[in-house]
């Protein structure tokens, strides 16, 4: 029988190689809507009807890949419960869940926010964005937002070092659903990125993001989780296609409403 150093030692292996296989999951649903993006692009103007096939059955691939992302995620939690529960540190429970460090919730921002991004600024972002996505064809969501020195900086969708951090943020909110389909979406990893380098850069509270492609509704859209990512008193203020202009308000997870 396997002492529990040796279950230990497996069940950590375990994680770790879970670990591994989440972020290549990330990054074959990555591929796939590119592939998606190509494709559309290729066999636009197709009157064969394979074009719609071709991008169903990636679409497919897509969300296969965070249906499987989502089990696994699961199961690497659970692994690392069992793994926290052999090692029992013999520390008391805390009195309420703890937040994770990376999603802890910063002070609240100063009551006055810096004045709007003048217009001729926003459409500055607008006019370097690629053209509006095209809904169901897998392209990616382009965004533009300006930095504290005024420079202007490039966001694209997609799983990166800020995908984990949105889940995080929601976790420490309380989210009932997790992780979330929306988690690469290029709003909530700036949102996810405000509230970590706000909390020393005060200037990171407030900024203007520019997509082309509005952000996505229902409950458990970008729409509805955005308030919840960014902290009470930090904002937001999103422009999109077709004149779309919404300005987010942080601290107000729609579960609590």
């Amino acid at each position: 029988m396997a002492s529990l150093g040796e279950v230990n030692a497996a069940i950590a292996a375990a994680c770790d190689k879970a670990s591994k296989c989440k972020d290549a999951l990330g990054t074959a649903g990555d591929l796939a809507e590119d592939a998606q993006a190509v494709l559309g692009s290729a066999l636009e103007g197709d009157t064969t009807g394979d074009k719609d096939k071709v991008l169903a059955s990636l679409q497919a691939v897509v969300d296969g890949v965070r249906e499987l992302w989502k089990v696994l995620s699961k199961g690497v939690d659970h692994a690392q419960a069992a793994l926290d529960a052999i090692r029992g540190t013999g520390a008391p429970p805390p009195e309420a869940p703890s937040r994770p460090p990376s999603a802890a919730q910063p002070p609240a921002a100063p009551a006055s926010p810096p004045p709007p991004l003048p217009p001729e600024r926003v459409e500055e972002l607008l006019r370097d964005l690629p053209p509006a996505v095209i809904g169901g064809t897998g392209q990616k969501t382009h965004g533009r937002w300006t930095a504290p020195d005024g420079s202007t900086q490039r966001a694209v969708s997609g799983h990166d070092e800020w995908t984990p951090k949105v889940n995080a943020a929601l976790a420490a909110e309380g989210c009932p659903r997790l992780p979330v389909v929306t988690d690469a979406d290029v709003e909530l990893k700036l949102a996810a990125r405000m509230r970590e380098q706000g909390t020393l850069d005060p200037a990171m509270r407030h900024l203007t993001l520019a997509l082309n492609y509005a952000p996505c509704v229902g409950p458990f859209g970008c729409d509805s989780l955005l308030p919840a990512v960014l902290p009470e008193g930090y904002t937001l203020a999103v422009y999109g296609p077709d004149g779309y202009y919404k300005k987010f308000t942080g601290g107000k997870p729609p579960w609590r409403r």
